[in-house]
Formats: structure tokens, C-alpha cells, sequence
């Protein structure tokens, strides 16, 4: 499974965030909401680090994309 930690963030953005998974690679991308985040670290193949960008209030989708286009989806982080 995927996790972020801290599970919650500001609506402006700027929130530097842990993502926790498998299988990632360097230059993995990250959308956060549907826009992209900034910062983005793969700082091991189970966790990027990232972070957010504006968003609006509620739970956004979480998608981080290797360069071989194989990803995942946390729906609700």
C-alpha cells in the first residue's frame, strides 16, 4: 500500500510530505490533486519525498508515476 505522512496539509501548498510505497525510482513525478508536486526526492525505492502544491479543501488523489509510466494511486491521502 502507499501512505503520506503527515496525512493532512495546508490548502496553499508548501506542506513537505512523506510517501511511503514500493518500487519507486529516480524520476518518479508526483501529482498531488491533479497538479504536479514540487521537490520531488526519491530518496529510496519504498519513499519519495515531495511537496505540495495549492489544492482545494478535502481529501485529493496522491499519484506518483516512475518514468516507465507503471505508478500508483492513493485516492484519498
Amino acid at each position: 500500500g502507499t501512505a503520506v505522512r503527515p496525512s493532512a496539509g495546508s490548502v496553499l501548498g508548501g506542506t513537505r510530505v512523506a510517501i511511503t510505497g514500493t518500487g519507486f525510482v529516480a524520476g518518479a513525478s508526483v501529482t498531488i490533486g491533479n497538479t504536479a508536486a514540487t521537490g520531488v526526492a526519491v530518496t529510496s525505492s519504498s519513499e519519495i519525498a515531495a511537496t505540495t502544491p495549492a489544492h482545494g479543501a478535502g481529501t485529493v488523489a496522491v499519484v506518483v508515476t516512475n518514468p516507465d509510466g507503471q505508478g500508483g494511486t492513493l485516492a484519498a491521502g
